[in-house]
């Protein structure tokens, strides 16, 4: 789906199965799309509305340097939700939001990328905000942090000359700051030259980006009575090894920054016996769940069933797809939007595919497309230990910890965790693979 000025180009409801294809194209909602498509669907997620506590939690300002991780499946509408929270904040704050997985490369991070990319960030702010000047003492320090010989080296950037304006330091600080950038998105052996260079003065570094986010926020706040806040996607797709890098091991600089921030994680995280090391570290860890289909013994929860259909109604006109055939989706997506959305766009494909395409999509394209979805998460099973787990799951839903055999399903949605009762369900295809072959 194209780009428009940043942001996702503005859909209409589709009224056609070309326009099915378009507006099923998973995409976090902004601008427009955000006010045509958005649904609210919290109280359907959990008992407990997430993104009510989170906004609830900013506006009381029980913490200057508050930090929320906001936990939640890939695909379950995170991103649209971060959207919906911001619009909420927007009158207190001013937003800093980005992708991680934009920035750099997600695998092999290590935690000075992200204290690293947080801080060009923050000048990337100061320098497309026409109200916000830095501090010429603060530019300074760190513009003399960074004007290293080996440094400018690796990253291929000559050294600027030691009497240079402030406009020219900036300018210098983000010209390093994007090959940086480039070098850990990319990959290269500078990458590891860069870290050996930044990590034994990180805790200079972090001074002065706390000095910097202070000064930013009393610039704010005498010009519009907002500060900023700054909000971190992605981080929820790292793998164990690597969330455990930066949660754990390396958790101390990421809370030592002074500045409020949201940070998605990764919620097979929860079921280790480190996330109570974690837990006690960051001021809430809220989960922002999946919509669930389906109860915990089995039995179709409507309410879930309906929210997942307005959602669709809100993209689609329902004369396209026979009432059958959608409640067959909705009950095999298991609540997860993404493999909904990747359903109904597959349908509209098939149906484009026919030298007579049908006046709407039936239950046997339906059918056809499950099949399809099925078979690629029978891909994600990978051993016997994990199609045990499975089983184990779909037995007993209330897993007590976790292993890496749970902890690979869980990043994979073959396993997805709903919240009210906490209950975890194996997904509905593999329900059905494991029903094919007898086990359950």
């Amino acid at each position: 789906m194209p780009l428009l000025y940043g942001g996702w180009m503005p859909m209409r409801k589709a009224h056609n199965y070309e326009e099915m294809i378009r507006v099923f194209t998973p995409f976090p909602l902004d601008g427009e799309n955000y006010n045509e498509f958005y649904v609210n669907t919290s109280e359907e997620r959990s008992m407990k509305n997430a993104s009510r506590a989170i906004v609830n939690c900013f506006k009381i300002n029980i913490n200057p340097y508050m930090k929320i991780l906001f936990m939640g499946h890939k695909g379950c509408g995170k991103s649209t939700e971060i959207r919906n929270i911001s619009e909420q904040l927007k009158n207190r704050y001013c937003i800093v939001n980005f992708s991680l997985a934009n920035e750099i490369e997600l695998q092999g991070i290590e935690y000075v990328d992200v204290i690293f990319v947080i801080m060009e960030q923050l000048l990337e702010y100061i320098d497309k905000s026409s109200d916000l000047e830095m501090d010429h003492k603060l530019l300074d320090r760190m513009y003399d942090y960074w004007n290293q010989e080996k440094l400018t080296e690796n990253v291929h950037f000559e050294s600027a000359e030691a009497d240079v304006d402030a406009k020219a330091k900036l300018s210098f600080l983000k010209a390093v700051s994007f090959s940086c950038k480039g070098i850990l998105k990319a990959g290269s052996e500078s990458k590891v030259t860069i870290r050996k260079e930044i990590e034994p003065r990180l805790s200079i570094l972090i001074g002065m980006m706390n000095d910097l986010v202070s000064d930013i926020n009393k610039q704010l706040q005498e010009k519009c009575g907002k500060e900023l806040l700054v909000i971190i996607e992605d981080m929820d797709k790292l793998d164990m090894e690597e969330a455990r890098h930066i949660f754990v091991l390396h958790r101390r600089p990421l809370t030592s920054l002074k500045m409020k921030m949201i940070i998605s994680f990764p919620i097979h995280m929860v079921y280790t016996p480190d996330f109570s090391m974690i837990r006690d570290d960051f001021d809430k860890c809220i989960l922002y769940s999946m919509i669930k289909v389906n109860n915990s013994n089995h039995t179709r929860y409507e309410a879930g069933i309906e929210i997942m259909k307005m959602i669709v109604e809100k993209r689609m006109v329902l004369d396209l797809i026979e009432p059958e055939a959608l409640d067959y989706m909705v009950l095999k997506s298991g609540g997860a939007i993404r493999d909904l959305f990747y359903m109904l766009s597959e349908a509209a494909l098939d149906e484009l595919d026919m030298d007579e395409p049908q006046e709407r999509i039936t239950l046997d394209i339906a059918k056809t497309v499950v099949m399809r979805l099925k078979s690629e998460y029978e891909r994600n099973i990978t051993s016997e230990e994990q199609y045990n787990t499975l089983i184990h799951i779909y037995k007993d839903p209330h897993p007590t910890n976790t292993d890496d055999n749970l902890s690979k399903l869980l990043q994979t949605l073959s396993i997805i965790e709903y919240n009210g009762e906490r209950w975890c369900g194996v997904h509905p295809v593999l329900v059905d693979f494991l029903k094919e072959k007898e086990a359950i």
